[in-house]
């Protein structure tokens, strides 16, 4: 057939690798992104080969709502990807970013890789929203349930949460924390002194 061309280089040639990603793999171009790269360099790819169409935004939209109508439903691996799907979307809607964080600390069953994840979608919600105060709050949970001893990031989260909900004053966890030293004191015996 004269005028028919059926290699796909034409194709790849005008593809970016999100819309390579989303032919060839199946899976969200963030979603991998986010798995494969340090959080600057991952946060770069997005943002350079995010989509910059309205009809994104609205199918971003859709893609939220089914994830909070899963959520409701107790299907939170459907609402885990749906999540995914609005992130995709719109890379730029701190409200599902940090709805996807909470989801994976609170609903999912947590790990450390998933509390390292969580904190990765709570700082770039703040990084989008510097105002978002729940954001602040729940990375102190992730980063308390990672690093329990390191208390010094997980209490200017807190504070900086209070600071920018008052409502937040009168949390518990928070005035549980804020009771403890910074640091736990590790006694030093004898025999660790001597050289």
């Amino acid at each position: 057939v004269t005028g028919v061309q059926t290699c796909a280089l034409p194709i790849l040639a005008i593809c970016n690798p999100r819309t390579f990603h989303r032919l060839f793999y199946g899976s969200t171009y963030e979603s991998y992104v986010r798995s494969t790269y340090p959080d600057e360099e991952g946060t770069e790819l997005i943002e350079t080969y995010k989509p910059t169409n309205a009809g994104s935004v609205k199918k971003a939209e859709k893609f939220f709502d089914a994830a909070q109508e899963s959520e409701k439903k107790e299907e939170y691996e459907n609402a885990l990807d749906f999540y995914n799907e609005a992130i995709d979307e719109n890379p730029d809607n701190a409200k599902a970013i940090y709805n996807r964080g909470k989801l994976k600390l609170t609903k999912l069953e947590i790990s450390k890789e998933m509390a390292q994840s969580a904190i990765t979608d709570f700082s770039r919600a703040i990084q989008l929203d510097s105002t978002y105060a729940m954001a602040y709050y729940h990375r102190a949970v992730a980063h308390h349930y990672l690093f329990p001893k390191a208390r010094l990031s997980t209490r200017n989260d807190l504070l900086q949460a209070q600071r920018l909900d008052s409502a937040l004053k009168k949390d518990t966890y928070i005035i549980n924390f804020l009771s403890l030293p910074l640091t736990d004191s590790i006694p030093v015996s004898a025999d660790t002194t001597r050289k």
